[in-house]
């Protein structure tokens, strides 16, 4: 029993200290927006990271994509292609320069067709000039989701590439994730769906960090036990979470998600 009792007292002051360090990191993360008057007597918000603010500006159609991020996009949409294809492809694809790109797809054409289609450099340049999404969906309304920003803690916003240190998101090209240990959401595209389900998790630990800390261990060892039990991989165990009421992945992407669309419509 005292052996026991030493072991649990162990575990409980690991998870103390690991869970004030979570705690002390996610508050310094929290950040202040900036509020003034434009021209027109409409107001203006800034985000004191420059690059949240034009992401959340280009989801409302304040802002236009730069051709850095067109290319990664036009990159985005050829990852999902060979995905439903089933071709392999370097992990790192949507961190290649346009060179490397441009031989990398023309390697694939040569392997399937004995030589390029057509002149790929420029196909890949006109697709980065008329980049258009997948699937088109209203722009977002600009002071509603900047009022959502704010009142979670205003996390900072960026595109997923698809690298991160967050196990689930490692293997998925153009996943979103929010990363609470910096605050900030990792989004798909210029779709306001793709900011609002990861939002959600924002709220989530801005209404209880220690809440949310809980729920998402006990998502995480749940899925664990489906690798080790059923066989699964570490992936689709974890997804199993998302249709289970009452999970911190359930909660957010179907309830709270939901939520965010009714208050901006």
């Amino acid at each position: 029993m005292k052996k026991l009792t030493k072991v649990l007292a162990v575990i409980a002051t690991i998870y103390a200290i690991a869970y004030l360090y979570f705690y002390s990191r996610y508050q310094e993360s929290q950040s202040q927006v900036d509020i003034y008057v434009g021209e027109n007597g409409f107001p203006i918000y800034t985000h004191p990271d420059a690059e949240t603010t034009h992401i959340l500006d280009v989801i409302t159609g304040m802002a236009s994509l730069t051709p850095e991020e067109k290319f990664l996009m036009v990159k985005k949409q050829y990852a999902r292609k060979l995905k439903s294809l089933r071709i392999d492809f370097p992990p790192d694809l949507l961190l290649m320069d346009f060179d490397t790109f441009v031989n990398f797809i023309e390697k694939e054409e040569t392997k399937k067709y004995g030589s390029p289609q057509e002149p790929v450099r420029f196909r890949i340049f006109m697709q980065i000039e008329e980049y258009k999404k997948d699937v088109f969906t209203p722009l977002a309304d600009y002071d509603k989701v900047w009022s959502l920003e704010m009142k979670y803690g205003a996390p900072k916003v960026r595109w997923a590439t698809g690298f991160s240190r967050w196990p689930l998101a490692a293997h998925e090209l153009h996943c979103t994730f929010y990363w609470p240990l910096t605050h900030t959401i990792y989004i798909e595209d210029e779709s306001v769906t793709s900011f609002y389900n990861e939002l959600a998790h924002a709220r989530q630990i801005f209404e209880s960090p220690f809440i949310f800390a809980n729920r998402g261990i006990a998502s995480f060892f749940r899925a664990n036990f489906r690798t080790v039990v059923y066989g699964m991989s570490f992936n689709d165990a974890y997804l199993k979470e998302y249709d289970i009421e009452g999970t911190i992945e359930n909660e957010a992407h179907k309830k709270i998600y939901q939520e965010f669309l009714e208050a901006s419509q």
